[in-house]
């Protein structure tokens, strides 16, 4: 990934144009670009973020789905997705079941 801005200096007031650039295939997801601009001793910073290939859901990382649960807690932990709204999440007493309240 490589990062251009044309012009490369500023004056106050005006505009600069950030270009992102990828490979043939980047990789899908959300991506949080910093952007720091300097004159002399000050600086401003800003965060943009971007997303390649749309939505990607969330998926669980643990317990592996399927997994026989013993004892009286589990940590569940999940990649987050991009562009995800909202999350659920079924347990149950058998695979595929979700008769447990969550």
């Amino acid at each position: 990934m490589t990062a251009t801005i044309s012009p490369g200096t500023v004056a106050a007031g005006s505009e600069a144009t950030l270009t992102v650039t990828t490979g043939a295939t980047p990789p899908p997801g959300s991506w949080i670009l910093t952007v720091t601009g300097t004159s002399g001793s000050l600086s401003n910073t800003a965060q943009v973020y971007a997303m390649v290939g749309g939505p990607q859901p969330a998926t669980i990382i643990g317990p592996a789905p399927g997994s026989i649960l013993n004892g009286g807690s589990v940590l569940f932990t999940w990649n987050l997705g991009s562009g995800v709204q909202q999350y659920a999440l079924q347990v149950g007493s058998y695979p595929g079941g979700y008769d447990y309240p969550t």
